[in-house]
């Protein structure tokens, strides 16, 4: 990123009636006119409180040359309440900004509220507020903030972070490596700031690895950053301890303490409690100074006018009593004091997952107007003059009495009534009140998206599922919505493409409407000739697998599918499995094949006991069982055989022997792989005009077996039509694999900046994707050639590293022994001639143990290297 100087961003804020009078400065963020300021820079330009959005505000341009652009107009159309000193968004009334004005580079910072209620996000917001201000000498010169509870996608983070800085001549694209990646961070010249808001939802909750990140990139990413020996910092917000940064000396863990006594009668005073300071420091005392606990507090006494005395009516807490327990304390009190229309919103805002539009009217109709689902409320007649009149003289009795008459009895009286009744603005007071006691959060600067804080969220979610009927007509009706916003999806779709559609299923199967939720997924996410396009397009088997447990009870995969077909059953189980060998969890992946299996036995449906053995062949060469993979596929061949549906017989035909001939391939039984996959590509012929994404992936097993056999211009035929059809239809991952293929070609071609290329293209797209076992391989391959080829001992060992990581974690022992050569020729390329005969003999007994023919093959090859060193 590049540094700035202050005067290219900043902007006066000027007071209402004489812009000379400067009370304050903004930051300009954007290239169309949005500014972000502070609330009391408006409150001093506008001289009053409690503004609201529309509010003008006068700014200055006083570097501009331009004297038509020098005074501007700027209206407030947002406010966020995630920190003490609230931020207000405006936005120029002419978005042309002077050409001196560059908007400040900062990353987009998505709101999100520390669980337990400790406030952890705002003090980082705070901190960060304080670090930006411009009289703050030592400013960074960029700042990237990601929030895991919005965004738990670790693929997505790597890929984001990358858009948002600035690496010159750096191609982001080449940035293949973790290790690599932070190297750059480090290697960059200047200041810069990572936020890491939530890293909980990629930790261990539970168990040994409590604490421990899920994610082994990530570690690497956030290890290799701790190294030091650069001048940015990482900030990380979690739950939990990171115990995998204990043994750096650049990570300090600080503990988000409680608020003082002082500190939270203050609060609880900038809330609107009113008493003594003594009243109010009690309150602190007995419940404990939590931002979270003490906003509660602030709203129940705020429903009851406000006084702290009313505090009393409460029992204060056990002093062992969990924050959890005395949320729940407080939200039974408080709930009970909640209007009819404020207790309906925040029990269905509880059923949503992600943050939602709540003032957007498509939404409110979906939702609260019971067209689907609950019985619709009829709406009472209403005469919008009639309203106009009585406000109006509600305001001349203010006037004739001389007192300011509080809106709050008007709105309680208003908010007495279903949601559906409401008119727009009261709707949008209610929403304003619940966002200042901080119940209700708003999620995004640029449209009115919303969600529940955490631990309210999970309140009335739990008091929601005491109405199983309402419950499940509300997931209809979000269902609904859902789908009725969700676009088509394009040719090349990208994960929010899909996103309305995932949430339509999830609440479906929420709802008990788990046949409707199937026939939705079926119909929405896949295409023709099976093509699914969360595995098949984004390779997206993290959501897949999180999407297939909800067909379960309880989502406990062991138990029977909810789907009422029995061959839907076996789909989702056989589906589930698949989901989970692609994340690398073999264990499960094969009880769930297995029932599956039984499943399809018990209907006779022969072709899917066939595809399901298909695919337990993999996942036994996965493991290194490769008995055991050829015995799965001389069942399938043999059950196919009952099946009297031609087609579909061939086109699974091809499949079994094309994996049969890759096992014998594996097991070196040389003549009969190539007579199988000879037979394979007739039956090829017969079946290729359905260009399926399993037909087309299956020539990577082909194309390395011609590689092996040195019959390398056939092998990049193979490749080279297979990767046009694959590009054409936007499959990621035999895009990525037939890349990496022809890295292998190109080496043993000696082309070995074609080797890199290749390489590099093929871990670009992989590492944005969810699959686990095409990663390993990638890795591997690309670490084996760094290290018999180039001699790259820093590339190979960073790959090889992490893909045995990955391998030892999955028990993927067949990719074991392939790293393990690789390893070996690591050693011998740095010299340690011990090391690498260590690696090269535990590949060949690995090897031998499995009848995995080509790593003994490989082994031998660094095992004589080593020998005829050793001799000269």
């Amino acid at each position: 990123m590049k540094t700035q100087d202050l005067k290219d961003f900043t902007v006066k804020i000027c007071h209402a009636e004489n812009q000379a009078v400067v009370v304050g400065t903004g930051f300009v963020v954007s290239t169309d006119g949005k500014i972000i300021t502070c609330k009391h820079v408006v409150r001093d330009a506008i001289g009053y409180d409690g503004f609201t959005e529309g509010v003008i505000v006068n700014v200055c341009f006083p570097w501009t040359k331009d004297p038509d652009l020098k005074n501007a107009i700027a209206k407030v159309t947002a406010l966020f309440t995630q920190t003490d000193d609230e931020v207000v968004l405006l936005e120029l009334e002419s978005s042309v900004l002077p050409v001196e004005v560059k908007p400040a580079i900062l990353a987009t910072a998505q709101e999100s509220v520390g669980n337990k209620g400790e406030g952890k996000t705002s003090v980082a917001a705070r901190w960060i507020e304080e670090l930006l201000h411009p009289f703050y000498r030592h400013q960074p010169d960029g700042v990237f903030w990601w929030d895991f509870n919005q965004k738990p996608y670790v693929d997505e983070f790597f890929s984001k972070v990358f858009e948002y800085l600035d690496l010159g001549e750096i191609n982001p694209n080449l940035l293949v490596s973790v290790d690599v990646k932070a190297e750059i961070i480090r290697s960059l010249k200047g200041r810069y700031l990572f936020i890491l808001d939530g890293i909980e939802v990629v930790q261990h909750q539970s168990g040994d690895d409590y604490g421990l990140l899920t994610n082994k990139e990530l570690c690497s990413f956030l290890r290799s950053f701790a190294e030091g020996n650069h001048q940015s910092f990482c900030l990380v917000t979690s739950r939990a301890p990171l115990l995998d940064l204990l043994d750096y000396t650049t990570y300090t863990e600080r503990e988000v303490d409680p608020l003082s006594i002082e500190q939270g009668s203050t609060l609880l005073k900038k809330l609107g409690v009113k008493g003594k300071k003594a009243e109010l420091e009690q309150v602190v005392k007995d419940w404990g100074g939590y931002a979270l606990m003490l906003s509660l507090i602030a709203a129940y006494l705020n429903k009851r006018g406000g006084a702290v005395k009313r505090i009393r009516d409460i029992p204060p807490p056990a002093t062992d009593d969990s924050l959890e327990v005395r949320v729940q304390t407080i939200l039974n009190y408080y709930d009970k004091n909640l209007k009819d229309a404020e207790r309906e919103m925040l029990t269905v805002l509880s059923a949503f997952r992600l943050p939602i539009p709540l003032e957007e009217d498509i939404f409110r109709r979906a939702i609260f107007k019971g067209e689907t689902g609950t019985p619709w409320i009829p709406k009472p007649l209403r005469y919008d003059w009639l309203d106009r009149l009585v406000e109006l003289f509600y305001k001349l009795c203010d006037r004739i009495l001389k007192r300011k008459l509080s809106e709050s009895p008007r709105l309680d009286s208003k908010l007495q009534a279903p949601v559906d009744t409401l008119s727009y603005k009261v709707f949008k007071a209610m929403i304003t009140r619940l966002i200042k006691t901080r119940v209700l959060r708003k999620d995004s600067q640029t449209v009115a998206y919303y969600s529940l804080q955490p631990l309210i969220r999970a309140h009335y979610l739990e008091e929601f599922k005491t109405s199983p009927e309402w419950f499940r007509q509300t997931h209809q009706r979000i269902a609904d919505y859902y789908l009725q916003i969700a676009g088509p999806i394009p040719e090349q779709p990208r994960r929010e493409n899909i996103l309305p559609v995932v949430e339509a299923v999830h609440h479906l199967c929420q709802a008990w409407e788990f046949d409707r939720a199937w026939y939705i997924f079926g119909k929405r996410l896949i295409h023709e000739n099976n093509n699914y396009l969360l595995t098949s397009n984004l390779a997206a088997w993290d959501i897949e697998l999180d999407l297939h447990l909800d067909f379960f009870p309880n989502r406990d995969f062991t138990q029977e599918p909810q789907v009422t077909a029995t061959s839907s059953k076996a789909v989702v189980l056989h589906n589930t499995g698949l989901a989970f060998r692609h994340l690398g969890s073999p264990t499960n992946a094969k009880l769930l094949y297995e029932h599956s299996i039984s499943q399809e036995i018990e209907i006779e449906n022969w072709i899917g006991v066939g595809q399901t053995l298909r695919n337990l062949t993999y996942l036994y060469a996965d493991c290194g069982d490769l008995k055991s993979a050829t015995t799965s596929t001389q069942q399938a061949l043999s059950y196919l055989a009952r099946s009297s549906n031609r087609a579909d017989n061939k086109r699974l035909e091809y499949e079994i022997i094309d994996n049969h001939a890759w096992v014998d391939y594996l097991k070196g039984e040389i003549e009969s792989a190539g007579q199988r996959f000879q037979f394979a590509e007739d039956l090829f012929h017969q079946v290729e005009q359905y260009s399926s994404y399993w037909f087309t992936s299956r020539k990577i097993d082909y194309a390395d077996y011609l590689r092996r056999l040195k019959q390398l211009d056939q092998a990049r035929q193979v490749i080279v039509k297979n990767l046009n059809t694959s590009r054409k239809n936007y499959w990621f991952t035999p895009i990525s694999s037939f890349y990496r293929c022809l890295g292998d070609i190109s080496a043993e071609e000696q082309q070995q900046e074609a080797a890199r290329q290749h390489y590099q293209e093929a871990l670009k797209i992989i590492r944005n994707t969810a699959d686990r076992g095409s990663l390993i391989k990638t890795l591997s391959a690309r670490g084996r050639w760094a290290a018999k080829y180039m001699q790259d001992v820093e590339t190979a060992q960073t790959d090889l590293t992490e893909a045995l990581d990955y391998a030892l974690s999955a028990g993927f022992r067949l990719y074991e022994a392939d790293i393990r050569v690789g390893l070996a020729w690591m050693y011998y390329s740095r010299g340690d001639a011990n090391r690498a005969k260590e690696e090269a003999e535990r590949a060949r007994q690995m090897s031998e143990e499995m009848g995995y023919y080509w790593g003994q093959v490989d082994a031998m090859e660094v095992l004589d290297k080593v020998e005829l060193a050793s001799c000269q």
